[in-house]
């Protein structure tokens, strides 16, 4: 009997494993995805991607792994495969979109360590603390690297994604509160 208990153990952590690496992978792919489908803007260096959709709906399905999410991801970028929206590379980290990554890390880790909310406008409030990591690192990325002014930096890597981030926080919020409550039913 205590030989199948511990089997049964070492293949329910077998399963698990699996079940985390394939939805890595599948959230991997799309991050990546999102990534290169990307928007420039005429006024700003930085483009719009749907990276952060991916991030926050990957909460859902990763649970408190979802740090590894942006962690996979960056760490395929450092070693020179093409994952972010201009390429790949450690060198990438030192450009204008540097500050970026970094913040999808510490949002993955927010997102990780912060229960997700069951209520819409506490889902709303969890996934904008989540995509501020994102700006306030962005932001000390472009400040470094161009040396722009607070403003002018708020103004170019900021204001223009404010509509397009409260549209996409809104859906995965609204998605995510029916998802949340319909489960548990």
């Amino acid at each position: 009997m205590y030989n199948s208990i511990t089997k049964s153990i070492k293949t329910l952590s077998i399963q698990g494993l699996v079940s985390i690496l394939v939805k890595l992978s599948v959230f991997l792919s799309l991050l990546i995805i999102s990534s290169n489908i990307k928007i420039y803007l005429p006024f700003s260096p930085v483009p719009v991607t749907m990276q952060n959709l991916v991030l926050f709906s990957a909460v859902f399905f990763l649970g408190r792994k979802t740090y590894i999410l942006p962690l996979a991801w960056i760490s395929l970028g450092v070693f020179n495969l093409p994952v972010f929206t201009a390429g790949g590379g450690l060198s990438y980290f030192l450009g204008y979109t540097g500050g970026y990554l970094i913040g999808f890390l510490f949002s993955g880790i927010y997102l990780s360590l912060v229960r997700v909310p069951k209520n819409l406008f506490l889902l709303l409030g969890y996934f904008l603390i989540a995509d501020s990591i994102i700006y306030l690192f962005g932001g000390f990325g472009l400040f470094a690297f161009f040396g722009f002014s607070f403003s002018k930096t708020i103004q170019l890597g900021l204001i223009p994604f404010i509509s397009g981030d409260l549209f996409k926080i809104a859906l995965i919020s609204i998605i995510a509160s029916k998802f949340v409550n319909q489960t548990e039913k």
